[in-house]
């Protein structure tokens, strides 16, 4: 099987080329990781693809930096003042740019390897390398020509080299009598999203076949698993790199409900010991115990109890089932964007694994009330719409101003405006509310939830198929599956047929929420 390299870390869940993105590429099982090495004004080497801060960089309260700076015009120590993670989600603020030399200590004691873009060449070779020197086992280094492997060399004479420049018999003997095969990877690039600018040939079976002859071959940049096909079975690569989107087999065949709540919600029926009871008998591995944010809905209900009861009942649980079950902290932010204050508290109070993201009620004109207690019977049609459009103008709001890891149950309302009122919500006339949903969930690293409350009822999950297909096609491939279990009979419900509709999408993992980072299971 290839190896995986992680483009920048796995920088579709996290912050490019910062240690979280990093962290994330050991935890998921990666080989590589590609970076892209700076040099500040006081010969720091930090890692950075721009050469400056406009993109990825913004000040400590999130606004976009006026004249940012070129790296190379400031010191480390002033870089240090701006947030490298902000700008991708708000629940990554503080991240800081992180030194070529911690990460080369990181990837030693993570036994990870460290591919230098070729960058490097333009911008001080000489200074990266001598610092990567002392850790000749986890630098691979990127050279377009043999004058620049025999400078890589000279300094690193043990080094992984991998060769992106012109692919053609006389290049390949020229750099083959400066690097054993076994140290040699030379890059061949696939049409892709990530290649469309390239203008190199793309990789073919003739290419491919030379490569093979001289060292091991790596195929850039790989988003989706019909590319990952054609690239083990066809190209047979031993190197692929990707933003993520492809993961390293883990866990395979494993069951994650990464939606469940106990007696410590207001509307749930079984107490935690009876959910990990049934989960491992349902043949459920992981199970997250996420509890209603009901500060809204139920005004009665302290959120900050609620947390405390959930939280202390998978303690209990953990100490009873821990060895059969992984059951996680979790939380449901209904609305919680009404009642920021108190979210605040609840957030700063505990550390969940997992946050789900959801909308229950809508201040609407004709009501306030969540969907499970409204008669709609009193609606027209022209109300409803109008009730729908403010529901997923809300579930917006909510992704802007709370953090969270997971949207759950999208196009929610369904449930008992469509199965208890007869009212249909299609997806057409309101495409284009529900793809500004879809565009930032993918954007910020939000993961999507397939939510099986509905199956029985109405045939499908939350959300339909149809808003899953369009997730895809944009680009979505982080999902998760909760059952939505308030009782036992519930509990990882139906997990097999989501991820039979997952697959006929052409996706290949699902995912759970850990310490609030996603790891992936191979369906």
């Amino acid at each position: 099987m290839a190896i995986l390299q992680a483009h920048r870390g796995v920088s579709t869940e996290y912050p490019e080329n910062t240690m979280t993105a990093y962290l994330a590429a050991v935890e998921q099982g990666y080989g590589y990781i590609e970076l892209d090495p700076e040099i500040t004004k006081d010969g720091t080497i930090v890692l950075l693809h721009d050469s400056t801060l406009s993109r990825t960089a913004r000040t400590d309260d999130g606004k976009v930096i006026e004249n940012a700076p070129r790296i190379s015009d400031i010191t480390y120590e002033e870089a240090l003042k701006y947030d490298f993670g902000i700008a991708f989600h708000k629940k990554f603020k503080g991240e800081r740019i992180p030194k070529l030399k911690d990460t080369l200590e990181f990837a030693k004691n993570n036994g990870i390897k460290l591919k230098l873009d070729n960058k490097i060449w333009r911008i001080g070779a000489e200074a990266i390398l001598k610092l990567c020197a002392d850790y000749p086992t986890e630098t691979a280094v990127t050279c377009t020509s043999a004058d620049q492997i025999k400078t890589a060399l000279s300094v690193i004479p043990t080094a992984e080299i991998h060769y992106d420049g012109a692919v053609t018999k006389d290049a390949l003997d020229e750099i083959s009598a400066l690097v054993p095969r076994e140290r040699l990877v030379v890059w061949l690039p696939i049409k892709s999203k990530g290649t469309s600018w390239v203008t190199v040939p793309f990789v073919t079976e003739e290419l491919c076949a030379l490569v093979k002859r001289y060292g091991s071959l790596g195929i850039w940049i790989v988003s989706e698993y019909e590319d990952f096909d054609k690239a083990v079975n066809v190209y047979h690569a031993d190197i692929i790199e990707t933003n993520g989107q492809i993961k390293p087999e883990r866990m395979k065949g494993a069951i994650a409900d990464m939606h469940s709540h106990t007696t410590s919600s207001h509307d749930a029926r079984s107490d935690i010991f009876e959910l990990c009871e049934t989960a491992i008998k349902n043949g459920v591995s992981v199970l997250a115990i996420t509890d209603h944010f009901d500060g809204v809905t139920i005004p009665k209900l302290d959120p900050y109890k609620v947390a405390l009861s959930s939280t202390s009942s998978v303690d209990k649980a953990r100490e009873r089932f821990g060895d059969k079950l992984t059951i996680l902290k979790g939380i449901e932010y209904g609305e919680s964007f009404w009642h920021p204050a108190e979210q605040k508290k609840v957030e700063q109070g505990f550390d969940f694994d997992v946050r789900l993201g959801s909308v229950h009620a809508v201040k609407h004109y004709k009501t306030e009330k969540a969907f499970s207690i409204e008669d709609f019977s009193t609606f027209t049609e022209e109300e409803i719409h109008s009730y729908y459009v403010q529901y997923l103008k809300d579930m917006m709001e909510n992704l802007n101003k709370i953090d969270f890891d997971v949207l759950t149950h999208l196009d929610n309302p369904k449930k008992y405006l469509t199965a208890k009122f007869g009212f249909r919500l299609p997806y057409s006339e309101y495409a284009d509310l529900i793809d500004d949903i879809l565009d930032y969930i993918i954007a910020h690293g939000i993961a999507l939830e397939i939510n099986t409350a509905t199956l029985d009822m109405l045939g499908e999950c939350m959300p339909s198929l149809d808003i899953v297909k369009s997730w895809r096609e944009k680009g979505g491939y982080l999902v998760t599956i909760g059952a939505d279990s308030h009782n036992v009979e519930r509990v990882g419900a139906d997990v097999d047929k989501v991820i039979k509709a997952l697959k006929e999408l052409g996706l290949r993992n699902i995912f759970y929420y850990q310490n609030k980072r996603s790891y992936q299971i191979t369906v």
